[in-house]
C-alpha cells in the first residue's frame, strides 16, 4: 500500500470518529432534557395531590399536670410573690433599703408642688409642656360676663396694650392714679392712631369718681369701637381728656368713635379744648349705636357728642356745658332719644341736620347762646317738658 492510500484511509477513520462523537453528545443532551421534563411533571402532580387532600388537624398534646394539690394553701398570687420577692437575693433587698434610707430625708423636705413651677413653664424654662387648662383666661367672679380681667398699669402700661391682649367679654381695670394714662397704639390699627375694641369689652375706672382715672387722647388718636358682639362695649368711671397736637385744618377728631355695634358710656367726663375741632363721642353709620348715661361733655371746640348718619343714640341724665361750640350734633338721618339732660353755657345746645329726628323729654337749657338749630325747622323732632332757665 503506497503512501497516498494510507492517508486516505486515515482520513476516513477520523471522519467516522467525529460522527460517533456528535452522536454521543446528542444522546446525552436528549437524556438530560427528558429527565428535566419528568422531574417538573412529577412536582406538579405532587402539588396537585397535596392541594386535593383536606387539611389535617394539628396534633395537640395534653398539658402536663402541675401536681398542685387541691387542698393546698399555695395560690397563684403566692407564686407571683415568691417569684418577684427578694428572698433569693437578700443582698439586693438590703442594698435597696440602704439607698432609700440614705435619700429619704432629702425627699421629705420637698412637696410635690415644688417640682412644678408655673412661672418657669410660662417663661419656657421647663421641658414639661403645660396642659391645656394652664392657658385658660382668668374669670372675674364679680363680673359674670368677663372671660379675663387685666389691670392697668400692673399688667400693661397703656390702654392699647391691654385691649390687644384682653379676651372676649373681658374687663380692663384702670387703677387710681395721679398721672394720666396714655392711650397708646394698637397693633391691629395699621392706618390710624389709637386703639381698637373688637368685642364687648368693659373699660372701667377703679373708683366711682372719674377724676381718679384720666385717659389722655391726642387730636390724631381715637378709641375705635368695632363691636361684633350683641352686648355693648362699656366705658365707665373715666375722664377722657382730648388734647390738640397741631393746628386744626377744619376736620373733626372724635376721642371715642363707634363704627360698629353698640357702646354704653356711664359716669364719664369728656374734656376738650375750644381751639380744636374735637368731639367727645361720635357714632358713624347705620350699624352703630350708643347709650350715654350720667356723663359730662365740656369745653369742646367741636361737639360734645355727635350722632352719625342713620345711627341711633340715647342720652340720659347727661350734661353739655362750658362753651361747647355745639353740645349735641345730630347728623343726617340720625336719631336721638334724650331725657333728663342739661345744656348749659354752650354756643349752640343742639344742632340737627336734614332728616334728623328724635325725642327730647324733661331737659333743661341754661344760658346757651342758642338752644336749637335744625335745618328742617324741628319738623321731625318731638319735644316735651322742656325748661329754659336763665339763672
Amino acid at each position: 500500500m503506497d503512501r497516498k492510500e494510507r492517508e486516505l484511509q486515515a482520513a476516513k477513520i477520523l471522519e467516522r470518529a467525529a460522527y460517533a462523537l456528535v452522536g454521543a453528545l446528542f444522546v446525552i443532551f436528549a437524556i438530560i432534557l427528558t429527565v428535566s421534563v419528568c422531574s417538573r411533571n412529577g412536582a406538579s402532580r405532587a402539588t396537585a395531590d397535596v392541594a386535593d387532600d383536606p387539611p389535617r388537624p394539628p396534633i395537640v398534646q395534653e398539658p402536663k399536670s402541675t401536681d398542685v394539690p387541691k387542698d393546698s394553701d399555695h395560690s397563684l398570687d403566692d407564686a407571683y410573690d415568691d417569684f418577684y420577692s427578694f428572698d433569693e437575693n437578700p443582698d439586693d433587698e438590703e442594698g435597696f433599703e440602704e439607698t432609700y434610707e440614705e435619700y429619704e430625708e432629702d425627699y421629705d423636705q420637698y412637696d410635690v408642688d415644688d417640682f412644678y413651677d408655673e412661672d418657669d413653664v410660662a417663661a419656657g424654662d421647663s421641658d414639661e409642656e403645660p396642659d391645656d387648662n394652664y392657658w385658660e383666661e382668668y374669670v372675674d367672679e364679680n363680673d359674670s360676663d368677663a372671660s379675663s380681667t387685666i389691670i392697668v398699669p400692673k399688667d400693661f402700661k397703656t390702654l392699647a396694650e391691654a385691649l390687644d391682649f384682653v379676651g372676649e367679654r373681658g374687663t380692663i381695670l384702670l387703677l387710681k392714679s395721679q398721672k394720666p394714662y396714655e392711650l397708646g397704639q394698637s397693633r391691629f390699627l395699621q392706618d390710624r392712631s389709637g386703639c381698637l375694641v373688637q368685642n364687648s369689652i368693659t373699660i372701667r375706672g377703679e373708683t366711682d369718681d372719674p377724676a381718679d382715672v384720666v385717659v389722655v387722647i391726642a387730636q390724631d388718636q381715637s378709641l375705635i369701637i368695632e363691636n361684633s358682639e350683641e352686648k355693648p362695649v362699656v366705658l365707665e368711671n373715666l375722664s377722657v381728656r382730648s388734647e390738640i397736637k397741631r393746628k386744626s385744618n377744619g376736620e373733626y377728631y372724635p376721642s371715642v368713635l363707634v363704627v360698629k355695634g353698640d357702646a354704653e358710656i356711664r359716669n364719664c367726663v369728656f374734656l376738650g379744648e375750644r381751639s380744636a375741632n374735637l368731639i367727645g363721642v361720635s357714632t358713624f353709620g347705620p350699624s352703630s349705636s350708643a347709650k350715654l348715661v350720667d356723663s359730662t361733655f365740656s369745653a369742646y371746640g367741636g361737639c360734645g357728642a355727635m350722632v352719625g348718619e342713620s345711627s341711633v343714640v340715647s342720652v340720659i341724665r347727661c350734661q353739655f356745658d362750658k362753651r361747647n361750640r355745639c353740645g349735641l350734633y345730630i347728623n343726617e338721618s340720625g336719631k336721638v332719644n334724650v331725657s333728663a339732660c342739661v345744656f348749659r353755657q354752650n354756643n349752640l345746645a343742639v344742632y340737627g341736620s336734614f332728616g334728623a329726628s328724635g325725642f327730647f323729654n324733661d331737659c333743661e337749657f341754661i344760658k346757651n347762646r342758642d338752644n336749637w338749630k335744625f335745618e328742617d325747622d324741628l319738623q321731625s323732632l318731638k319735644v316735651s317738658r322742656l325748661r329754659n332757665k336763665e339763672d
